[in-house]
């Protein structure tokens, strides 16, 4: 892979941030990579770094053999960059070997900003809201650790031609509530929409690889003005770590001597994220955890899907839902649980199990029941999948010597007796 021609014009009132990369090793056209920025301050001609950082997991996961890239990079970066490649392939063994750096100004330690602040990526949901109230629970405001300054991403998941206009609703539900509360927490608000989405077209490669690396090559484009960014967590010490796109070992070796990437609230379960969420009100006014489209209405959460049951259960356990004023004011019952499709099945046993004895303790032995039963479907569910227990032995036994006949005649006569 080549990145070259790395530019910025202005737009308007937006700064654009653009390089092309051409593929040499996959079958793929050249492509522009760009960064649009509406930002409070000036921002300096984008690092080498942030390129880099965004495209090295792509060209992992293309096969690329090397990054040939145009400047100048920290070497932190560089061994950071050969770091994330070696973690990913312990998780991934189909991924390629690590591709060579090659920066064409060769490799030049980064100096911090005369004056960095410490900044967050701020969606609107449990994690990131989570993240800046405990900073500023913990950080008086002249500290150089509290944050000033957050970064709200444009839909950033789903850039694809289908889901434009899903990205488009979720925008508009929860930019205004976020722009809201960083102005009520003292903090400048950067937008930014990005086409990097797009490099491999591939949403659940960005879930399970990329997601950490692309918000920390979002940081380096600010790295004249933050010294420190913070991702949110999605899991957490307590649950246990599970391969993803983002992770503790992940993104922070995306540093360098100008930046450092912070990965925040993994001590903390969710359960815990949502009570401490809820002492501070302003936070509970920008809670947008939904990512159903479209929701009609001036509120920003259905308050039917998993995330959104999920969340006001938690609200529940922590005495808040009667606060909980984006989403609807709708009874929580034990049927909504009983109807969520999770898209995969750790999400009960990960999320929910500790929401049981709480939801019993909180006189809701209805909703301890439902999720009790969600979770003990979903860990017999996986187990089928891995073939665990005894029955996963006689399955695999079946495969082997018998071709999957016996599965297929109890199938049979399952159907048949019905």
């Amino acid at each position: 892979m080549r990145i070259a021609e790395i530019r910025t014009e202005r737009l308007g009132a937006a700064v654009r941030a653009s390089a092309t990369i051409a593929w040499e090793d996959s079958q793929r056209p050249d492509q522009e990579v760009f960064f649009e920025i509406e930002t409070p301050d000036a921002l300096p001609a984008p690092a080498p770094d942030a390129f880099l950082a965004a495209l090295a997991v792509p060209a992992l996961s293309a096969g690329e053999r090397r990054i040939a890239i145009h400047g100048a990079v920290c070497p932190r970066m560089r061994d950071g960059v050969v770091s994330v490649c070696r973690l990913l392939r312990s998780w991934h063994p189909r991924l390629g070997p690590d591709p060579g750096i090659e920066p064409s100004g060769g490799f030049r330690a980064q100096r911090p900003p005369p004056e960095g602040r410490a900044g967050l990526f701020l969606s609107g949901g449990v994690d990131s809201l989570f993240t800046l109230a405990e900073n500023r629970r913990d950080y008086p405001a002249a500290h150089p650790r509290a944050m000033r300054h957050a970064i709200f991403v444009r839909g950033l998941m789903m850039p694809f031609e289908g889901t434009r206009d899903m990205v488009k609703d979720i925008d508009r539900r929860a930019l205004p509530r976020v722009a809201r509360l960083a102005a009520q927490a003292g903090l400048a608000l950067s937008t930014v929409r990005t086409n990097l989405g797009l490099v491999l077209d591939d949403h659940l490669a960005y879930a399970h690889l990329w997601a950490g690396s692309f918000l920390a090559a979002i940081a380096h484009l600010f790295s004249g003005r933050l010294s420190r960014v913070s991702i949110a967590s999605s899991h957490d010490l307590v649950h246990g770590l599970i391969p993803w796109g983002t992770d503790p070992l992940l993104e922070t070796r995306l540093s360098t001597g100008a930046t450092e990437i912070e990965h925040n609230g993994i001590h903390a379960t969710r359960l815990a994220k949502i009570r401490e969420i809820g002492r501070w009100g302003a936070a509970l006014e920008a809670l947008v955890v939904c990512g159903e489209s479209p929701v009609p209405g001036p509120l920003p959460n259905c308050g039917r899907c998993e995330k959104c049951v999920r969340t006001r259960a938690g609200l529940l356990v922590a005495g808040e839902l009667d606060h909980a004023v984006t989403f609807p004011d709708a009874p929580l019952e034990a049927a909504m649980i009983a109807a969520i499709q999770p898209a995969n099945t750790h999400v009960f046993p990960y999320f929910w199990a500790e929401l049981i004895e709480p939801l019993r303790a909180a006189g809701r032995p209805d909703l301890a029941d439902a999720v009790a039963t969600r979770c003990r479907d979903e860990r017999a569910a996986r187990a089928w999948h891995a073939d665990s227990g005894w029955k996963g032995r006689l399955r695999r036994i079946d495969r082997r010597w018998f071709g999957g006949r016996m599965l297929r005649w109890r199938r049979n006569l399952t159907s048949d007796s019905a």
